[in-house]
């Protein structure tokens, strides 16, 4: 049984570490890469802000596993009941346009079960925090969600593109349900901030990775809203994430959503 609030305060200081490394780069002339797609970018800031992560917490917590969005040694199987989860530059494509709203992602599951998050923005200087029964923090400061009351009230992000399908003419169609507002900003993690700080609802993706959503999934729990995450592969997870009034109906509709695509 570890600590939680001690290792919170070491992965705190990790990601602080990689955000130094990471904004030193920032605006910079990169090496910029494809994964997957033409869309799915990679550049050597991101795997070495994973490394600098890895080793960090590997001085720490030597038998611990990771699972990690770049390609790594230290992507397999541990003995170890903790594994973390790694995205080190969460929102590469607006990284690489040198915007500001992309994060680093830092997570901690126990048996499969989250117990820690962070996702640290240091652009924004905005440092959120969670534990499992703890409460979600912003720089130190509880967290509060905002009341939405329905959702037609409510402002949604998700993953549109990826979300998106062709249709005979290849024109790509995307599904949304009712809400007041649908966004996509190309990172994860500022768009569950954007719940987090009171200014959106609620998130519903299809396709993206474990460690875009765990950390903020958990503080969305942790701040009285509610979380589902589904995945066989971490590469390819569903995810909703919302105050509590639309949790319900927004997690059927993404699954009604898939059975209709």
């Amino acid at each position: 049984m570890i600590d939680l609030n001690k290792t919170l305060e070491i992965a705190i200081k990790i990601a602080e570490k990689a955000g130094d490394f990471v904004m030193k780069h920032h605006g910079t002339d990169l090496d910029i890469k494809t994964k997957k797609t033409e869309n799915d970018l990679v550049t050597e800031i991101d795997k070495e802000s994973q490394r600098i992560i890895i080793s960090a917490i590997k001085e720490e917590f030597s038998d611990h596993g990771f699972i990690g969005e770049e390609a790594s040694e230290e992507n397999k199987l541990s003995e170890s009941p903790y594994e973390w989860i790694i995205d080190p530059i969460d929102g590469t494509i607006n990284f690489v346009r040198a915007r500001e709203d992309f994060g680093i992602n830092i997570a901690l599951q126990e048996d499969g079960n989250l117990i820690l998050g962070i996702m640290y923005l240091p652009m924004l200087n905005q440092m959120f925090t969670a534990t499992k029964d703890g409460g979600a923090f912003l720089n130190g400061n509880p967290i509060k969600l905002r009341n939405t009351k329905n959702m037609m009230d409510a402002i949604l992000c998700s993953n549109l593109t990826k979300r998106a399908k062709k249709d005979s003419n290849g024109i790509l169609q995307i599904s949304t349900p009712a809400c007041a507002s649908l966004h996509n900003y190309g990172c994860a993690a500022q768009e569950i901030a954007r719940i987090l700080l009171g200014h959106n609802d609620g998130v519903f993706f299809d396709g993206v990775g474990l460690w875009d959503v765990a950390p903020g999934a958990l503080m969305v729990k942790e701040a009285g809203g509610d979380y589902f995450i589904d995945y066989e592969n971490p590469g390819d997870v569903k995810c909703v994430a919302s105050t509590s009034a639309i949790f319900e109906e927004l997690k059927l509709f993404l699954e009604q959503s898939e059975m209709t695509a």
